[in-house]
C-alpha cells in the first residue's frame, strides 16, 4: 500500500507552526477563483519531529482530466481547465511531487479542500481526504462479470459476459490463470477442464474483473450424473430425458412413468376419467378407492423406472431441503432461464424453468414445475410439487394429470 504523505501549501512568507499547518490551507488567490501558483510554497511536513522542508512540484491538470468511473452508475468528471461536475462553480489544481498528486480545490479564491492522490495513472485514480485519511478509487472504465464464483463439473462450459463502462473503453480480453482447470474462450465461453481451481480475468483499458471457478469430478449413478450438495440425497444434473442441464426433458403426470401427447383426467392412468374417481394413491371416500397410500411406489416412479439403479424422485422433504437450505438465484444458462441452486459446500445444480403442459398446452408464463414423489396432503387429487416464479422457490401442489418434469435423486 501507499504510504500517506501529509502535504501543507503555504504562503512562501508566513511562517506558521506545525500544529496550524496541520489544519489550516492558506495561499495568495487571486479573484478569479485561480490560484496564483507563483505565491505558493509546497511543504512536506514531517509529523514525527516536527520539521517541514520546501519541496519542488509542477501543476497539470491533463494528468487526470477526463471521466472516472467508481462503478457502472457513479462517475465523476475533471476537465482540463480546472472545472469539474462534481464542485459546483470551482476550479482544482493537480500538483504533481515526483510520483504523488495533491488535489486542490478553491471556490471565489477560497481554498475549500485539500485532497492526496497517491495513485494515478492513465487507468486508475486513488483521491484521498488529506485531514481523515478516507478515500475512494476510481478507474477510466469499469468492468463487471456475470459471474463472480462458478462450480462446475468437468465438461460444463458456461457463457461469461462483461458489461463495460462506457461501451467504448475497448476491446475485453479474456484469461485463465490454470487453463488446465478452466480455459476461457476470446469471447468469454468457460470450459471446466478438470478437478481444481481457476482465476478468469477479463480485462478492458486495463482494468480488470475476476471470476473464481471450482471445477468438480463427475460422478456418476448408472450412467447419470449426479452433484453432492451436502444434504440428505444427491441430485441429478439434468432432467429426465434431458441431454443438457438446461434442456427441459420429459414430461410426465403424476405416478406415470412414460410422456405423452395429451395429460389431461381422462388420460390419467390413476383415475376412471375424473378426480372424483381415483384408483390409486387416495385417502378420501368421496375421491374413489382408498389405499391410503401418500408416496410413489417405486413402479410408479418416472425416475426409477427411466433411470434404475438407486434413482428416485425426490421427497416433498427432499424439495424442502433444497429450498430451504441453498441459496436460489434466478439466472439464464447457455440461454435457457431458470435457477442457479447452490449448496453451502459450493456446488450447484441448474434447474431449468419449465413449465407444465396442461392437456397439449404448456403453461404461458414462464413458471418452473418439477414433481415430487408425494401426494398433496390436504387434497388426493393433487400431487406435491417445487414451483419457481422469477422471485423465488416454494412448495405447492397441482393437478395430478398435468405434464410436470422430473428431477431425479439417488442416496
Amino acid at each position: 500500500m501507499t504510504k500517506i504523505r501529509h502535504f501543507v501549501l503555504l504562503l512562501a512568507a508566513l511562517a506558521l507552526t506545525t500544529a496550524v499547518r496541520a489544519q489550516n490551507l492558506l495561499g495568495d488567490l487571486n479573484h478569479n477563483g485561480n490560484i496564483d501558483v507563483n505565491d505558493i510554497t509546497l511543504l512536506i511536513d514531517d509529523y514525527l519531529s516536527g520539521g517541514s522542508e520546501e519541496i519542488p512540484y509542477t501543476i497539470d491538470n491533463s494528468l487526470i482530466a477526463g471521466r472516472w468511473y467508481q462503478s457502472a452508475d457513479e462517475y465523476l468528471t475533471f476537465y482540463e481547465d480546472g472545472t469539474s461536475d462534481i464542485f459546483e462553480g470551482a476550479r482544482y489544481l493537480f500538483y504533481v511531487v515526483d510520483d504523488y498528486g495533491i488535489l486542490l480545490v478553491s471556490l471565489s479564491g477560497i481554498p475549500m479542500y485539500i485532497f492526496q492522490v497517491p495513485e494515478f495513472s492513465d487507468n486508475r485514480l486513488v483521491i484521498m481526504n488529506a485531514a481523515t485519511g478516507d478515500g475512494f478509487e476510481l478507474a477510466k472504465a469499469i468492468i463487471e462479470l456475470s459471474e463472480q464464483e462458478l462450480t462446475l463439473t468437468e465438461g460444463d462450459q458456461v457463457q461469461l459476459t462483461a458489461n463495460v463502462v462506457p461501451e467504448d473503453a475497448g476491446k475485453v480480453y479474456w484469461k485463465s490463470n490454470t487453463p488446465g482447470v478452466a480455459r476461457v474462450s476470446s469471447d468469454g465461453l468457460v470450459t471446466a477442464v478438470s478437478e481444481g481451481t481457476a482465476t478468469i480475468t477479463a480485462e478492458v483499458a486495463g482494468i480488470q474483473a475476476t471470476c473464481n471457478v471450482m471445477v468438480i469430478k463427475k460422478s456418476f449413478n448408472n450412467g447419470h450424473e449426479f452433484v453432492d450438495m451436502g444434504l440428505s440425497v444427491k441430485w441429478a444434473t439434468m432432467n429426465v430425458g434431458a441431454n443438457a442441464p438446461e434442456d427441459y426433458g420429459d414430461y410426465f403426470a403424476w405416478g406415470e412413468t412414460t410422456p405423452k401427447s395429451r395429460y389431461a383426467w381422462d388420460t390419467y392412468k390413476w383415475c376412471n376419467g375424473d378426480y372424483k374417481q381415483l384408483t390409486k394413491y387416495n385417502d378420501r371416500d368421496n375421491r374413489g378407492t382408498v389405499d391410503n397410500k401418500s408416496t410413489l411406489d417405486l413402479s410408479d416412479d418416472a425416475a426409477y423406472a427411466n433411470w434404475g439403479s438407486t434413482w428416485r424422485m425426490p421427497t416433498y422433504t427432499d424439495w424442502e431441503e433444497l429450498v430451504n437450505q441453498c441459496t436460489w438465484k434466478r439466472t439464464t444458462q447457455n440461454g435457457v432461464s431458470g435457477y442457479k441452486v447452490i449448496a453451502s459446500n459450493g456446488s450447484s445444480i441448474f434447474l431449468p424453468a419449465a413449465n407444465l403442459i396442461n392437456y397439449s398446452t404448456p403453461d404461458p408464463r414462464g413458471l418452473g414445475f418439477y414433481w415430487s414423489n408425494s401426494l398433496d396432503s390436504t387434497t388426493s387429487y393433487n400431487g406435491a410439487i417445487v414451483l419457481f416464479s422469477s422471485t423465488d422457490a416454494s412448495l405447492d401442489s397441482f393437478y395430478r394429470y398435468v405434464g410436470i418434469p422430473v428431477r431425479p435423486v439417488c442416496p
